[in-house]
């Protein structure tokens, strides 16, 4: 609670100078409390893995943004952050200072950025959220926050050009083996009743950032040794909308990826494809979504065959998939991209005012080879199916006060001649969230 108070002192300070130069101030905010109890998330025999059995967890996210407006041409913004976890007293664990007496914790810099205009060029320099394209949910390469230096221009009020450079890594010791810096472009092409933006990200990656990041092909996780050297990695990518038929909507991500490294162990290259259509109804907008990515197959000399990502944000649901929000449980399956699934959504379900749902069924399997069985980090083969289900509900209790639960519900068949590991006797993994949002 004193560190509280110290940052609440200094935020005043800071807000005071600024309000003396700034012409105008804005501020908004959002509370979130929830409660969360989760079974066998790791996806083994419950019988015996006590650790995943009957979790619950008390968690609150607060984040707080000040904009210093000096013109329509020149702003600041700052955004903090502070999680906890109910009764976590460690101060080394991530989200202390819930715990009796309510002291400790540690509040986070989420955003610091200034916003300005050089005649048509706007500008965005610091510490940003960025997210690249995508039609579906969200993108499969990177969706997260970056130091960045990002710049755009508008050729006319269809066509437009985003381009950037960010720092994702680095080495404290500055021997640049722990270096990922990425360059991008972003075309966003926006027609009457249909849009495309086509994008690239160059990233070049320390030998030591590349087995942390997983960008390597068939790293030291399957016993074969890290780069021995620094790599470059590409993306292309696509992301496409089409509202020309309204209320049928179609949208596409296309991506595809590679990594370039001196050993052909450490290469990697695959693709990604995301589809869904939409028709929206008056009480419901039913959907209908497909998932592709490609596997690996079973020569573990040639790399891998599986699409690289610095940070993944494939989210159709929040528990097997990274839907999940406020550190609640997420991406129970797999965070990587081998595995192809069908997934039936039906959104803004709505009989009551002020009351809405979600639900979504999905099923699918691993695309990898089964003799990559526990190589590089894979969990799903072309052996093993998996389904979900997700059903959610929001009720709006105040204008900016909202009441949500989640519930998750995630199976994997795995097959038992591939895992040797693998029983009849493998539980589900199930998930229920209540989220209390307040925001301003």
């Amino acid at each position: 609670m004193k560190r509280i108070l110290v940052m609440a002192l200094v935020a005043c300070f800071v807000l005071g100078a600024a309000m003396a130069n700034a012409k105008e101030m804005q501020f908004s905010a959002s509370f979130e409390h929830s409660l969360q109890w989760t079974d066998n998330t790791d996806l083994q025999d419950g019988k015996t893995d006590g650790a995943n059995e009957d979790d619950f967890s008390a968690l609150q996210r607060v984040r707080m943004y000040f904009q210093y407006v000096t013109s329509e041409d020149l702003r600041a913004v700052v955004g903090f952050e502070y999680d906890t976890t109910w009764g976590v007293v460690d101060s080394q664990v991530e989200g202390s200072g819930g715990s009796i007496g309510t002291d400790g914790g540690e509040i986070e810099l989420k955003h610091a950025y200034t916003d300005f205009k050089t005649g048509p060029v706007a500008w965005r320099v610091g510490l940003q959220g960025v997210a690249w394209p995508s039609a579906v949910a969200g993108n499969p390469i990177a969706d997260n926050d970056v130091a960045a230096i990002v710049g755009s221009y508008a050729f006319n009020e269809n066509v437009s050009l985003v381009a950037g450079f960010t720092r994702l890594y680095t080495d404290e010791d500055g021997q640049n083996k722990g270096d990922i810096d990425a360059l991008t472009a972003i075309l966003p092409i926006a027609m009457d009743g249909y849009s495309v933006t086509p994008y690239v990200i160059y990233a070049m990656v320390g030998q030591d950032a590349a087995a942390a990041a997983g960008l390597a092909g068939i790293t030291n996780e399957a016993g074969i040794t890290a780069p021995a050297d620094s790599l470059t990695a590409l993306w292309l990518g696509a992301a496409v909308e089409v509202s020309a038929f309204d209320p049928i909507t179609f949208g596409l991500d296309l991506a595809y990826g590679s990594v370039d490294a001196e050993e052909e162990n450490n290469d990697r290259s695959g693709w990604f494809a995301a589809g869904i259509v939409s028709y929206k109804m008056d009480m419901v907008t039913p959907s209908l979504a497909v998932v592709y990515g490609s596997g690996d197959d079973d020569d573990t000399t040639n790399g891998s065959e599986t699409m690289p990502y610095l940070d993944s944000a494939t989210a159709i649901t929040h528990f097997g998939m990274d839907g999940a929000a406020h550190n609640l449980a997420g991406n129970v399956l797999t965070d990587r991209h081998d595995f192809m699934a069908v997934a039936l959504i039906l959104d803004d379900i709505s009989f009551v005012e002020s009351l809405t749902h979600r639900f979504v069924l999905m099923y699918g399997q691993g695309t990898s080879d089964e003799n990559m069985a526990d190589q590089a980090g894979t969990v799903l083969t072309e052996k093993d199916t998996f389904w979900e289900v997700n059903f959610d509900s929001t009720y709006q209790l105040y204008e900016n006060l909202a009441l949500s639960a989640k519930l998750g519900y995630v199976s994997v068949d795995r097959d038992e001649d591939t895992w040797a590991a693998a029983t009849e006797e493998t539980d589900a993994a199930t998930k229920m969230a209540v989220t209390l949002t307040y925001s301003f």
